[in-house]
Order: C-alpha cells, then sequence, then structure tokens
C-alpha cells in the first residue's frame, strides 16, 4: 500500500494524527521527540518507495531528519544555530536539484511580474515575521533567519518557474514548499511568541511538506526513469 500516493497520504494522515494526540495528551513535553518519530517514520516510507535514487532529493531527506533531531536540544544555542542551518541547508540542496532541470524555460514577462510580485511579497511576510519575534532570538539568530527567508523566497520563485516545464510533477514540488513554508511560519510564532496551540498547524504543514517530499520524489525518479533509462 505505501507503494501508491494514497498509501503515503494515508501513512502520514495517521502520523499526524499521532502527533496531534501527543500534544493534546502531553503539551509539548514530547513534541521534539514525538517530530522525530514522525520524520523518521516518513523516512523509512522514503527508503522504501526507493526515493534515495536521487541522491539530491536523499540528501535534503536527510537534512529534514538532522534538523529534527537537533530540534531536541533546541535550548542550547549550539543545537539552536544548528537546526537553522541544517534547514537553509535543506532549501539549498532543493535549489540544486531544481535549477538544472529549467534550463530550456523561456520566461515571459508576465512571469518575471510574477517573480517581482512574490519577491515583494515574501520579503514583506520574512520581515513581518522576523520583526515580531527578533526580540526574542539569541544574538546571531536574526541574520540566519534572513538568510533562511531569502532561500526559502528564492526556491518558492524557482518552484514557480519550475511548474512552466512540461512535467506535471512539477506542481507536487511548489505544493511541498508552500507546505513548509507555512510550517515555518508558524513554528516561529509558535515557539518565540509563546503561541502553543500553533504547533498543531506548525506540525500538520511540515508533516504534508514531507508527504509532499515522497510523491514528488516518486514522480520525478519515474519520470526520469522512463525518460533517460536512469535516475538523473
Amino acid at each position: 500500500m505505501l507503494k501508491t500516493n494514497l498509501g503515503v497520504f494515508i501513512a502520514t494522515i495517521i502520523l499526524i494524527l499521532f502527533n496531534f494526540l501527543s500534544i493534546y495528551k502531553f503539551g509539548l513535553k514530547y513534541f521534539d521527540e514525538t517530530n522525530c518519530i514522525v520524520v523518521f517514520l516518513l523516512f523509512v516510507v522514503f527508503l522504501y518507495n526507493k526515493c534515495y535514487l536521487n541522491f539530491k532529493l536523499l540528501l535534503a531527506f536527510v537534512l529534514a531528519l538532522f534538523a529534527n533531531i537537533s530540534l531536541i536540544y533546541y535550548e542550547n544555542i549550539v543545537f539552536s544555530f544548528l537546526v537553522n542551518i541544517f534547514k537553509l541547508l535543506f532549501y539549498v540542496v532543493l535549489m540544486w536539484h531544481v535549477i538544472p532541470l529549467q534550463r530550456n524555460v523561456k520566461i515571459t514577462r508576465l512571469d518575471w511580474l510574477s517573480y517581482i510580485f512574490v519577491s515583494f511579497l515574501g520579503f514583506g511576510i520574512i520581515k513581518l515575521l522576523i520583526d515580531s519575534i527578533e526580540q526574542n532570538l539569541e544574538a546571531g539568530l536574526s541574520l540566519l533567519f534572513y538568510i533562511h527567508g531569502l532561500c526559502l523566497m528564492i526556491v518558492l520563485i524557482i518552484a514557480f518557474r519550475y511548474n512552466s516545464t512540461d512535467f506535471k510533477g512539477a506542481k507536487y514540488f511548489a505544493f511541498l514548499l508552500a507546505l513548509f513554508l507555512f510550517s515555518d511560519i508558524f513554528s516561529s510564532f509558535g515557539y518565540y511568541l509563546g503561541y502553543d496551540n500553533l504547533s498543531y498547524l506548525e506540525r500538520f504543514f511540515y508533516t504534508m511538506g514531507l508527504c509532499f517530499t515522497i510523491i514528488y520524489s516518486k514522480k520525478y525518479i519515474a519520470k526520469s526513469v522512463s525518460e533517460k533509462g536512469r535516475v538523473i
């Protein structure tokens, strides 16, 4: 069943409910540990579907796993930096994966206007978010947050451009990035402003982001094999 998209989706919903139950029963006491279990189990699903055949997508998922493990020790300044570095590298690897796939995409004026709109919108969201939580950030983390936000904004623009290719699976790449964007927003507001109830939304969007990462990886690998006879 886990070989199908529906099976991956059902497994993800079960893991989300498991996460919600843990938050409801224990609050945030075991929040990070539960997250690690969920991410690890989805990583097993990722491997089961042979998504490891693409090194870049495998590396991205491993970085997501490392980020969640580091979250257990987030109160330690070293690990708080590591979490943000792993998240940053996650987006960098996704850019590394997708940029070479757009060599033949022609950019129209409408595309340029869309990129500019997304850029201004993204910068506004990043500025609003950081201004809201900056007083609670450790020294040096503000810069990492800006870099993190900039990378996410760039990769969203790249995902928008990726949708202009003839690969129908590109929309799943856009979905997973949008889900991670919402997860990052709710995570930051929830942790730094003390809105614990946002942890439900943060986990929902993050876990669904991993779900779409698996689905996208499957579709991309299948396309590569069918067109090139190998995974690229």
